[in-house]
């Protein structure tokens, strides 16, 4: 189980807004989307809501090139079998 990811940036305050986006439906820039694998898999039936964040910040304690840490933080409601079964978690990612 996992996610995919993606994101969209706007510099609006300056004279020429520019626009990003990693979308798969945007055009091609020389950044991607992001996959992130959970270490257990997460069973999800159609119907379930799946809540959640993700938080990164920068980690320059590796090298000169720097890195992110990412913490995605998930809460599955799921009403397989009409049970309101409820799964939350936390995932933790060092990405170079």
């Amino acid at each position: 189980s996992g996610l995919v990811s993606w994101f969209d940036i706007e510099f609006s305050s300056l004279s020429n807004k520019i626009k990003y986006t990693t979308s798969p439906y945007g055009t091609k820039t020389q950044w991607k989307q992001m996959s992130f694998y959970f270490d257990k898999d997460i069973p999800v039936n159609k119907g379930d809501v799946i809540y959640g964040s993700i938080a990164s910040r920068v980690n320059d304690e590796w090298d000169e090139m720097g890195g992110l840490d990412v913490k995605i933080s998930y809460y599955l409601h799921s009403k397989k079998n009409n049970t309101n079964e409820n799964i939350k978690g936390i995932q933790l990612y060092k990405i170079k």
